[in-house]
């Protein structure tokens, strides 16, 4: 009489077989969720040959050249960490006094700029003799270049090197990119190359005018001292984007690539796909149970008893979203919190070099002056160069925080969202409340910025306010 039929649905983490005991269903089901759960991102002791086995050959000639995967405690390791962080603080002290431009002065205060590298000189009509006066010439863009140079860069030398001192974190790197699918593994690396060149293409620029314009200059003015600070600043320069701190700063996209790449297809594959299944599977079990009691002249109240299943299957599929969502959250944990920070100083740095860069010789135009044709040829480079990276950095921070809202939206679809309403039947504003909750849950599964979720309102703000900004100082 209480015969009961069994109908055994699969579901994404379990098998579910109907007239089993409850508690014994759910504890098997909980089990093997959170052992599914823990090896989205399995521990794994992994060596330096493990890493630059599977990583593309620029990535392995950046690791290798910067030392960053050998151990903490290396004394090459961290001469060259110190070393490569004091060339770059020289080169933005130079900037910061103005040692980047001179300006060129004659006897009647008239001043001209000539391919950036400026000398004074003052002609005395009684003598026959020239003095020369080095005088250095100190703009806006100086603040940005001794910005730039003296703690964007040292901080990006820093936090590279500290990212991967820890075994566990180049664990889960590899992870990631081993976990990647291959479009995704071209996508990063072409992303790399892309970045890499761009520095490269703006380092070759900024060399050839140094030789060809700035030295010349100099030596006309038989300047010893000047000539001098040039020549170090050149070999510095040289080496900065050669072997210097660029490589650490290629090496930072290529991690933010990766990370992004890696966690938005996991919240694909884990929330978008697989939670709506078993959603969708689970109110089938509900169904089926309901359906087998009528059949059975259980006498109970239908409306009571399919609510209650409800119930009882919505408690394991929050169960299963809530570990989800954590080890999502662990994924970009460290990564978030080590290099968050980095990028929104890196772009602050963009920002600010691509206006200061722009500002003063729009104030010598505006005074009716006109620009150098060398100057304008430099600022478009300049501004062109920083442009990409900037656009690269925008983009690619908001790639988890774009794949979480896709999730959101599919559980807005009018089937999902029944059924979700369905188990908050009592209660019509928990749903509300369960939405509300996921898009705080959000703040954990993406870039935060000094502990402010990376998302495109954010950007949107940012970018009003700046205009609007830009358009009071032009007024002023």
């Amino acid at each position: 009489m209480n015969n009961r039929k069994k109908y055994t649905v699969n579901t994404d983490d379990e098998n579910i077989t109907n007239g089993e005991k409850q508690n014994n269903n759910n504890s098997s089901i909980l089990m093997m969720q959170n052992n599914n759960n823990n090896n989205i991102l399995p521990p794994r002791i992994v060596t330096k040959k493990d890493i630059l086995k599977e990583m593309p050959f620029l990535a392995r000639y950046l690791l290798n050249i910067m030392l960053l995967l050998e151990p903490p405690n290396n004394m090459k390791r961290i001469m060259l960490k110190y070393f490569i962080t004091i060339v770059t603080i020289f080169i933005g002290i130079g900037g910061a006094i103005g040692l980047h431009e001179f300006e060129i002065k004659n006897n009647n205060n008239s001043s001209s700029n000539d391919g950036g590298a400026t000398i004074t000189n003052n002609n005395n009509a009684t003598t026959t003799t020239t003095s020369t006066i080095i005088r250095p010439n100190f703009t806006s863009f100086s603040f940005a270049y001794f910005f730039c140079f003296t703690l964007v860069w040292p901080l990006t030398n820093y936090y590279v090197y500290f990212y991967f001192e820890n075994n566990s974190i180049k664990s889960e790197f590899l992870n990631a990119y081993t976990r990647l699918p291959l479009k995704k593994k071209q996508k990063a690396y072409t992303i790399l190359k892309y970045f890499f060149g761009i520095w490269v293409f703006y380092f070759l620029f900024a060399l050839s005018l140094e030789i060809f314009i700035t030295i010349p200059i100099i030596s006309n003015y038989q300047s010893n001292a000047l000539m001098m600070y040039k020549i170090i600043h050149i070999i510095l320069y040289l080496y900065h984007f050669s072997f210097g701190s660029i490589n650490c700063c290629c090496c930072l996209i290529f991690i933010v690539t990766v990370m992004n790449s890696f966690q938005a297809n996991e919240i694909y594959l884990q929330l978008e796909e697989k939670m709506i299944q078993s959603i969708l599977k689970y109110t089938m079990i509900a169904s089926l149970e309901v359906g087998d009691n009528d059949n059975n002249n259980i006498n109970n109240n239908d409306e009571v008893l399919d609510i209650t299943l409800k119930r009882k299957h919505a408690k394991i599929l929050i169960n299963q979203l809530q570990n989800k969502l954590n080890t999502l959250s662990e994924n970009m944990k460290f990564t978030v919190n080590t290099l968050g920070n980095m990028i929104a100083l890196w772009n602050i740095t963009f920002v600010i070099t691509i206006v200061f860069r722009i500002l003063d010789p729009l104030n010598v135009s505006l005074q009716g002056k006109s620009v150098p044709i060398a100057e304008v040829i430099s600022i478009i480079v300049l501004v062109a160069s920083l442009s990409v990276p900037l656009q690269l950095y925008l983009t690619l921070t908001m790639v988890p925080s774009l794949a979480f809202t896709k999730f959101i939206n599919k559980l807005h679809e009018p089937s999902i969202l029944l059924i979700l309403s369905e188990c908050y039947i009592k209660n019509h504003s928990a749903l509300q409340l369960f939405f509300d909750g996921l898009q705080i849950k959000r703040n954990d599964l993406i870039w935060k910025y000094f502990g402010i979720g990376v998302t495109f309102q954010l950007y949107r703000n940012i970018f009003s306010a700046l205009g609007s900004l830009i358009t009071i100082c032009a007024y002023i």
